[in-house]
C-alpha cells in the first residue's frame, strides 16, 4: 500500500467497529447510536477524505504518520489484542 493510503483501512476497521456496537450490540443504547452519527461517522469522513486525496495535491500530514492497523485487524479477527 502507498504511503500516502496509510490508515485508510485502519479508519474503516474502526468505523465499522463502532457502527456495529451502535446497531448489532445486544447491550446496545441510544447513546451509543448517538455517538457513532456525532462523532465517529463524521471525524471518520474527514479522515479518509484527507487520505484519499490525490499525492499530487501535496497533502501529506505534519509530522509522523499513525497506524494502528495491526491493532484494529486484532480486534476485529479476535486475535486477544486489545486496547
Amino acid at each position: 500500500m502507498e504511503p500516502c493510503r496509510r490508515g485508510i483501512r485502519a479508519g474503516l476497521s474502526l468505523l465499522y467497529c463502532a457502527w456495529r456496537t451502535a446497531y448489532l450490540w445486544d447491550g446496545r443504547t441510544d447513546h451509543h447510536a448517538c455517538e457513532y452519527l456525532d462523532r465517529w461517522l463524521p471525524n471518520a469522513v474527514d479522515r479518509l477524505a484527507v487520505r484519499l486525496r490525490p499525492c499530487a495535491e501535496r497533502h501529506h500530514p505534519d509530522g509522523p504518520r499513525r497506524d494502528d492497523a495491526e491493532l484494529v485487524d486484532g480486534c476485529v479477527h479476535g486475535s486477544g489484542v486489545r486496547v
